[in-house]
């Protein structure tokens, strides 16, 4: 989930802000895993849409044992400049979230998101706290495809199939794709929904998923028609192209 780092030109380092997000951690039953991991992964997505910003995903920071410390210790290893973490806990029907992004530099914290919100309402809160983020930073936000659907069902599903997908084995991968597709069936053209499906797809093929190759190329295709100008499509489709040993279209 990580991008390899690369070395930034100084002429370009002013102008782009590094920011390491952090897992967020789950203060709940295990039973919420996967909400929580959906919600750090929305998190990377939305910092990741915002100009000026290069974002370090889940796989740059798993060394991280949960003391602000070691975090700041990391997050200046990768040479970030801010860091995002906080924790997610389910109170019955609600969900409390704590945020803090910090300046890795002195541990000035920069924004502080504090709220509780239905399981439901997840997803708007992901993009809420992206969009006071880049406010705080002045930062301006590219167009992003349509998020997923905002109904309960809808978002567990959602939220379980992004979590099913980062396990990465084979059961897990037919599993999230299945979930993906049901959830398409009843929004075809939702360009989060594509996305998504199109790189799981693309993961289980790899494993030799029944199917998987033909379905991967034309979710992907799908998607560049729904949102042609978003680099994530065309990205996504290359990724498949890249699987089916296509370099020259890659």
């Amino acid at each position: 989930d990580a991008l390899p780092s690369l070395p930034v030109h100084d002429t370009l380092r002013d102008s782009v802000r590094v920011v390491a997000v952090f897992p967020f951690a789950n203060q709940g039953g295990s039973e919420d895993d996967y909400f929580v991991d959906g919600f750090t992964q929305e998190l990377i997505d939305g910092l990741s849409a915002l100009r000026g910003v290069r974002v370090y995903g889940k796989g740059a920071v798993s060394t991280w044992s949960g003391r602000e410390a070691d975090l700041l210790q990391i997050g200046r290893s990768l040479d970030a400049d801010l860091l995002v973490f906080g924790s997610v806990k389910r109170l019955g029907t609600q969900l409390r979230i704590t945020l803090r992004m910090t300046q890795t530099i002195d541990g000035i914290q920069l924004y502080v998101h504090r709220c509780e919100c239905s399981a439901h309402e997840l997803l708007v809160q992901a993009e809420l706290i992206v969009a006071e983020m880049a406010g705080a930073l002045k930062l301006r936000e590219e167009r992003q495809p349509r998020r997923a659907p905002s109904d309960a069902s809808s978002v567990e599903k959602y939220l379980r199939a992004r979590y099913l997908y980062g396990r990465s084995d084979q059961n897990s991968l037919e599993q999230s794709v299945a979930l993906f597709e049901e959830l398409l069936r009843s929004a075809p053209s939702d360009a989060r929904l594509l996305l998504h499906d199109a790189l799981a797809l693309s993961r289980l093929w790899f494993f030799g998923g029944l199917d998987a190759a033909q379905k991967a190329q034309s979710v992907a295709e799908q998607l560049v028609k729904v949102a042609p100008n978003h680099s994530a499509s065309f990205m996504a489709l290359a990724g498949v192209r890249f699987q089916a040993a296509d370099s020259a279209s890659t």
